[in-house]
């Protein structure tokens, strides 16, 4: 099993590839735990890519939906109920997660979710150490600040100009 993960908005996006089981599932877990504990509680889990989804990976991915909801969030999934891994668990899966067929419309499903009109660039990796991930939300909150204050200043200098137009005109210079 390999996977990515990648952030957009305060929704963690988990590309999950290959055959997740008992054995290759533990990795995934600890990270499920530490971006938890790391205050993210929303999830898209991707298992277009998964060729094999055994039990305990299922348990994992349950027992991350239970934490996430308990903090206000969810896992959701990008993947049809039709999907071979799904065969077995079926009802199981539609009862405890909402699945999608695309990660765009996994994403726009979480209400809070704002489309951004500024193309994005997303760096894959294997894994983002949790230290990134943190960077990474404090650039997108600095960046959506200086959007917010370069509107501020634009407005502050038309109030300006403004003003001295109309002084302009009542001193007549």
């Amino acid at each position: 099993m390999k996977y990515s993960i990648k952030q957009e908005q305060d929704i963690v996006i988990i590309d999950v590839f290959g055959r997740v089981d008992s054995f290759t599932v533990a990795k995934m877990k600890e990270e499920l735990h530490s971006l938890i504990n790391a205050g993210k509680f929303n999830y898209i889990l991707d298992l277009e890519g998964v060729e094999y989804l055994g039990s305990a990976a299922l348990g994992v991915f349950i027992e991350a939906q239970e934490k996430a909801r308990s903090y206000g969030g969810e896992v959701k999934l990008v993947a049809s109920l039709n999907h071979h891994i799904f065969k077995e668990d079926k009802k199981i899966i539609s009862k405890i997660f909402k699945t999608y067929i695309t990660e765009q419309q996994a994403l726009e499903s979480f209400s809070h979710f704002q489309k951004r009109d500024i193309h994005k660039i997303e760096y894959p990796y294997i894994k983002m150490p949790q230290s990134e991930m943190i960077a990474e939300a404090i650039l997108d909150e600095l960046m959506r600040l200086l959007a917010a204050d370069r509107r501020k200043l634009k407005d502050l200098i038309d109030n300006i100009l403004e003003d001295k137009n109309e002084h302009k005109k009542k001193t007549g210079t």
